[in-house]
């Protein structure tokens, strides 16, 4: 059960007596606690009383709030306005220069074929094992084994890193061409982007309870949400 009091034109604060007649009609109602909603303070003794009906097991519970038109005052301190600036650096792997290390094993098979320094067209996609199985991707390596680059560019600007295959091939027609290493060399964006999350509307109502648990300043475009329907508050 909500009681509201705006003795804001007589200029007076909330006394114990207006806090002892809510308690009675708790106590008379199917109802498990009260609010005590005021624009104006609250006297020692209403304060003092609206405690003890928290400790006492025969009264139900009474939270007082304050509840007035905000001033510029109660917006000190407060943020209103954060800013997020985000920095994304991306390894552009789309357009790496590759250099494919072949095993002995691959060199020597090349050489049997008459493919050895020729010009291979081959489509890199996954890496196998001797099993013909599949062990990893190209983009599972870019993805979980990129960290493995250098901290700082080389003489060239880009950033260089390498892969380690061990008994991994990938297929050219008929072939299995085993690969020992890749190289690569990237280039690195640097993307930013900042993100700006701040109140909406001028802040109209203060809403605050008495112990601090509640602290909030209700704009004017909050209040244009607000619908009732019923009887009842829809947000």
């Amino acid at each position: 059960m909500v009681e509201a009091k705006d003795y804001s034109i007589e200029g007076k604060k909330v006394g114990r007596g207006d806090i002892q007649k809510q308690a009675g009609a708790l106590n008379d109602l199917p109802i498990k606690q009260g609010i005590f909603a005021s624009a104006t303070d609250y006297t020692a003794p209403a304060k003092k009383y609206a405690n003890s009906t928290h400790i006492n097991p025969s009264q139900k519970p009474i939270n007082l709030l304050h509840i007035r038109p905000s001033t510029e005052l109660d917006r000190k301190g407060r943020v209103e306005r954060i800013i997020i600036n985000i920095e994304m650096i991306i390894d552009d792997f789309e357009h790496a220069q590759y250099h494919i290390h072949l095993s002995n094993n691959a060199i020597n098979l090349l050489k049997k074929n008459n493919l050895l320094n020729k010009t291979l067209d081959c489509h890199i996609e996954n890496f196998y094992n001797t099993q013909g199985d599949i062990t990893i991707t190209i983009n599972e390596l870019i993805n979980d084994y990129a960290p493995s680059i250098s901290s700082i560019p080389y003489d060239d600007g880009m950033y260089h890193g390498s892969w380690i295959f061990h008994e991994e091939f990938i297929p050219y027609g008929d072939l299995n061409i085993e690969i020992n290493r890749i190289d690569y060399a990237v280039k690195r964006q640097i993307i930013k982007h900042q993100i700006i999350v701040e109140a909406q509307g001028t802040p109209k109502i203060l809403v605050k309870s008495e112990d601090g648990s509640i602290n909030k300043l209700i704009t004017d475009e909050q209040l244009k949400k607000v619908r009732f329907e019923g009887g009842r508050v829809i947000v």
